[in-house]
Formats: structure tokens, sequence, C-alpha cells
């Protein structure tokens, strides 16, 4: 079995948040070398050639619905997290991806997060951009920590709604689809917002599925003990860089939800590893990564690790 496939046993279900804030030390260092790269002509570009050569995962996922009857239709989900369009990310890199997404028609778009890196107004470089991917139900997203700590989380969320974007904080909607009512939630960030799981489930009913954005993938012990169907998050960046035999260098879950998919006492987990990077332009061993998410009524075959060969990659470049 993968790492990624591997189900983690939490250490205790009410640490939340579980991990400290990022020292102000840190956010330093992230905030002098965005500066440096904006300063570097064409900079955005060598993210880009990066990224080609390690290509973009899209890993498929079978989750069961159990409510669901069994002549239902599935309910594909794209979930994309960590985009961090700024100093290291192109518009243009992300608008190819986008596209590489929309073929492949996804009925609903989840976003589990950090759209900008350092600055609020970077979230106007998303002007029309979200457009090249028109889901059938809707594009429902999460702020994460760095549109909080970038100052204006409130302004990124106007924005993302202004794009047709429903932004989820401590709230849910429900879905009306082939397959039968479908509830998603979404929980402000665990660190730098005010997260409320009673808010962000009031009304839901556990008789149908529900489905929980949450830009920290810490959340799931929590979600999975109050019923929750599936948790779609991002944050960790799977590591950024993954040595070998060490792993992730940066361990962003004390529960060990560092990226793929993680099935636990009936809930289920997915946790991208982003598409962006931020301190460094690197990814090492931890190739960008978009979930295509398959709800289908239950019972479902077991899910089996997904080999290197079977991850289907996409071509990832600035246009």
């Amino acid at each position: 079995m993968t790492e990624d496939a591997a189900p983690i046993r939490e250490k205790a279900d009410d640490e939340i948040p579980a991990s400290p804030r990022r020292s102000d030390r840190s956010r330093l260092l992230d905030w002098v070398l965005g500066q440096l790269y904006r300063a570097i002509p064409g900079f955005e570009r060598v993210y880009a050639r990066q990224l080609l050569g390690t290509k973009v995962h899209i890993e498929r996922v079978k989750v069961g619905m159990p409510t669901w009857s069994a002549s239902s239709n599935r309910i594909a989900i794209a979930h994309l997290s960590d985009i961090h369009l700024g100093p290291i990310v192109g518009r243009r890199s992300i608008a190819h991806l986008l596209d590489q997404v929309a073929a492949r028609r996804p009925d609903v778009v989840c976003l589990t997060g950090d759209y900008v890196n350092h600055r609020p107004e970077e979230i106007e470089r998303y002007e029309g951009l979200l457009d090249r991917v028109k889901p059938r139900l809707g594009t429902f997203a999460v702020l994460g920590n760095h549109d909080h700590y970038a100052g204006k989380g409130e302004r990124i969320a106007r924005f993302l709604e202004s794009q047709g974007v429903q932004v989820l904080t401590n709230r849910n909607v429900t879905l009306e689809t082939p397959a039968g009512p479908l509830q998603i939630a979404g929980l402000d960030d665990l660190h730098y917002g005010s997260p409320n799981f009673d808010d962000a489930l009031e009304g839901t009913d556990a008789s149908h599925p529900r489905i929980l954005l949450s830009h920290h993938p810490d959340a799931f012990p929590e979600a999975k003990r109050r019923g929750v169907d599936l948790v779609l998050s991002g944050h960790t960046h799977g590591g950024q860089i993954c040595l070998p035999w060490i792993g992730p260098i940066l361990k962003h879950s004390r529960h060990g939800y560092h990226g793929g998919y993680f099935q636990e006492d009936g809930s289920h987990l997915f946790v991208s590893r982003g598409l962006g990077a931020v301190v460094l332009p690197i990814r090492f061993r931890c190739a960008a990564h978009v979930g295509w998410i398959e709800c289908w009524p239950s019972p479902v075959r077991p899910r089996r690790p997904i080999t290197r060969r079977e991850q289907k990659p996409v071509a990832f470049k600035s246009l």
C-alpha cells in the first residue's frame, strides 16, 4: 500500500487546532523571498518549467455514499487547492491546468484555500480565470491561512463570490443532484480563521451525504466524529520537498495526513498536495496534485493503492 493511501490513526480526536501557527520569522522569510521573486523578470516561468518536468497528477478516488440508491449515477468532483497565484505561480500556467480540468467535465468544483501568497490584491489575477471551468452544479470554496494572513480574508471571499464561487465560511448548501441530495459544508481555516463546526454543519441531514471543505486536514478527526462522509483538504503541499527514505520535509499535519486518500471508520479524507509553492519555487518528488473524486452509491469496491503508472499526468506549462 502506498504511503498516501495508508490509513492513519489520529492521536486524539479533540486536538484542534492540531499544530502551531507559522512563526512570524517564517512568514517574514516567505514575504522577503516573494519580493525578490517579483523583481526577477519572467520568474513565473521558472516554476512552470520545473513543474513541466514532474507533471501534475490527477488522482482518481471512488467514494461510496451509502444513502444513495443503487440506481444513482456518480457525481464527479474536481478538487483543487493551494494555487498560491503570486510571485511563483503564473496565471497562464493555471489557465492551462484549468482547461485540462474543464475537459473532464466535473459536476462540482471544490477549492480548499490559499488562492494568494502574500498580498490581498493577488486575488485580482483570478479575474475571469475560474470561468474556464463551468461545473454543472457549481463551484464551492473555503479560505486558507494565506488568504487570512495576507490581510484581507473578507476581500478575497467577496472577490471569489463575484466570480460565481460560493464561499462556505462555516455554512453549508444542499445540492439536488441526479444521485440525490448532496450537502457541502465549509469550515474556516483552523489557525487563522474562526472555525465553527456547529455552524458549518447546522441544519444538515445525516441521512444524506455530507462533504466538508476544510483547508487544514486536521479537521478530519472531528468531522469523522460528527459523521461527515467526506472531507476535502489541502494545506500540506504534500511536504513540497520529499526526500528518499525520509519523506516530506514539511509536515503540516499532526495526524499524518500529508497527501492523498485516507479512510477511517466509514469516513473519507482526500488531501490535495496543491498546485503552487511557497518560500522556495521547488517541488521535489512531490508533484502538483488535483483530486478527481467520484461519489457513487455504496457499496463500491475498496480502493486499492494507485500505482505511479496509473496516475494520470497532465502537461503543465506557461503558455
